[in-house]
């Protein structure tokens, strides 16, 4: 018998004041933690929705990039054909005669006109001459060029391909910027002379209008020095076109030849932007696009109200725990104030509170156990009413005695079914983590016992299972599951009835053979109908995931797939052999324990 000393009135209200002090510390730092749990999740999952919108908007610009590259790419392929017919058609000719040849002229006009994006074709001398122009009367009035970088490259000795910068149209005082090559000699060699073609940037920007996403996004045309050829938006005035507006820029795709993505401060706004730049082939000039970095924010804003959601969902429950906490604190504070008291005045009530709760712990354990039973009773009723059905068919066929024993044995299959799932809930629970050893003679002769029969009318099934199979490196239930998948899969291809052959053989395949598999024994198992065959169309997809030739709600296209999966984690793999008008037969190659364990 428990003793209670007995304390004065003063000391439980001391005790109940403490509690009530230290109750009140834990609790302000639960009202604390139950308001930044959920802010800190929510600023962890909304910078996790800010990461997802960047790679979701880095994603979308490779793609834009790839189309602005592809552009361009089919832009300077063109000029680099035209380039190729003129130095073709001036092959062996001086600059002399080529000065002097309206056929020539002729045909850089042509050119021209044929290809919509090119604004003019021009041939230099080595002197830095102007010879011929599409552009300008024949004669070609023969202006000095030698100042332009190209021009002295190509003396240099540059074959190119070259692309200028922005230069100013004499007629029309807008820009062009040109692609060039030089000229090929009577030895092959450059001569130090030029062919070139230009190009209107607004060819490039007026395609780019259509691949903007918004009139914030920054697309561009740069020179691999950082020079720009084209843009969209154009550059404000007072701006240089140079290299300086795109310095960040340059050293990104230093660091990257083969083009990425970068954030940078884009000028001359100053606004920071996801910029997707790629090289345009084997020409000295990059694609670049710069998305609005509103975009970004509309994508994450768009993402937040669910994260808020359930911020502030956990927030109000954590709120409310912590309420009904403090409450139920304050309550039991009380209760054991009163319980001192009690205990003061009276030893007698103090042993039959305690008594009583140690009734009340009882009761709970009995609930408790109780609630279990009803549990394992539920789990077990389908079972029973299994039985109970075959009970009132044996009552209605009494007088069939082949009709009572094949109920009799359907009564004992099922119970042996039962016995057999509390036995795998049993070793489920009793699991090391080992891999599970599956006879798989018993295994078979129980699949045949079940199946036969119960394919339906007109199914002829017939099992050839030798003695000496190998123990194979898999589980049962799942065994069983792939044989009846694959069973009924044959008979659904016989709507009319036919013959099903489940045949298993001990295969050892040697080294060299040419299979697949590595070399061992193995369990070989065949399911083959008589059915009408699968045309090579759908053999060939035979076993991809959700892929069925069944009407709709009457196969989901996982069978073949899972009994794959479950071959291949036994060792082995599965194969598929049919023909139009011969059936068809999957085989599942299992490897023996024995093998495995050997190579282990």
């Amino acid at each position: 018998m428990p003793i209670v000393l007995a304390r004065p009135a003063g000391a439980a209200g001391a005790v109940a004041g403490a509690l009530r002090i230290a109750s009140q510390r834990r609790f302000a730092l639960l009202w604390l933690a139950a308001i930044l749990v959920p802010a800190l999740g929510f600023a962890a999952a909304a910078w996790s929705a800010w990461r997802a919108a960047e790679a979701e908007a880095a994603a979308r610009l490779g793609r834009a990039a790839e189309v602005l590259r592809e552009q361009a790419l089919r832009a300077f392929e063109t000029q680099e054909v035209i380039l190729a017919a003129v130095d073709e058609e001036l092959a062996g000719k001086s600059w002399q005669e080529i000065a002097a040849s309206p056929g020539v002229c002729a045909l850089l006009r042509r050119l021209e006109h044929a290809a919509p994006v090119t604004y003019g074709l021009a041939l230099i001398r080595p002197d830095g001459r102007l010879v011929q122009t599409s552009r300008g009367p024949f004669p070609a009035e023969p202006l000095d060029l030698t100042a332009r970088d190209y021009v002295r490259a190509h003396q240099a000795g540059n074959p190119g391909p070259l692309v200028t910068e922005l230069l100013a149209t004499r007629a029309s005082g807008g820009r062009v910027f040109g692609l060039t090559r030089g000229r090929a000699g009577e030895d092959g060699r450059p001569d130090g002379g030029a062919i070139a073609t230009f190009l209107l940037p607004e060819s490039f920007t007026e395609f780019y209008r259509g691949i903007a996403e918004g009139p914030e996004d920054v697309l561009a045309l740069v020179r691999r020095d950082g020079a720009v050829l084209a843009r969209l938006p154009d550059l404000p005035a007072g701006v240089a076109d140079g290299p300086s507006p795109m310095r960040a820029m340059v050293k990104a795709w230093q660091a990257a030849p083969a083009g990425g993505t970068t954030r940078l401060v884009s000028l001359p706004d100053g606004r920071s932007r996801l910029f997707a730049f790629r090289p345009v082939g084997p020409y000295p000039v990059y694609v670049v696009y710069g998305l609005s970095p509103d975009a970004v924010r509309a994508a994450w804003r768009a993402r937040l109200p669910p994260i808020l959601l359930i911020s502030g969902l956990a927030a109000l429950l954590l709120l409310t725990v912590t309420a009904l906490a403090q409450r139920s604190v304050r309550r039991e504070a009380l209760a054991l104030g009163r319980v001192a008291e009690a205990a003061a005045r009276a030893q007698a009530e103090a042993e039959a509170r305690a008594e009583a709760e140690a009734r009340l712990r009882q009761a709970e354990k009995v609930g408790a156990l109780g609630q279990v039973a009803a549990g394992v009773a539920h789990d077990f009723n389908n079972l029973v009413q299994a039985v109970s059905g075959a009970a009132r068919l044996l009552d209605r066929r009494a007088e069939d005695p082949a009709e009572v024993r094949r109920i009799a044995e359907m009564v004992a299959n099922a119970a042996g079914r039962g016995g057999r799932i509390v036995r795998r809930m049993l070793d489920f629970t009793r699991r090391d983590g080992e891999g599970a050893m599956l006879e798989a003679v018993p295994a078979l002769r129980g699949l045949e016992a079940l199946l036969t029969g119960t394919l339906g009318p007109g199914i002829a099934l017939r099992f050839e299972v030798p003695e000496d199979l190998p123990a194979i490196a898999a589980d049962r239930a799942e065994f069983e599951t792939v044989v009846l998948n694959l069973t009924s899969n044959a008979r659904d291809a016989m709507p009319e009835g036919g013959s099903i052959l489940v045949r298993a053989a001990m295969v050892q395949l040697a080294p060299g053979s040419g299979a697949a598999l590595a070399p061992g024994a193995y369990l070989r198992l065949d399911i083959a109908d008589a059915g009408p065959g699968m045309p090579p169309e759908v053999l060939e997809r035979a076993g991809e995931p959700f892929f069925t030739t069944k009407s709709a709600g009457q196969g989901t296209g996982l069978g073949l797939s899972l009994a794959r999966r479950f071959a291949e984690r036994a060792g082995g793999g599965l194969d598929i052999a049919s023909r139009p008008g011969e059936g068809t037969t999957i085989t599942l190659w299992l490897r023996a324990a024995e093998a495995i364990q050997a190579a282990a």
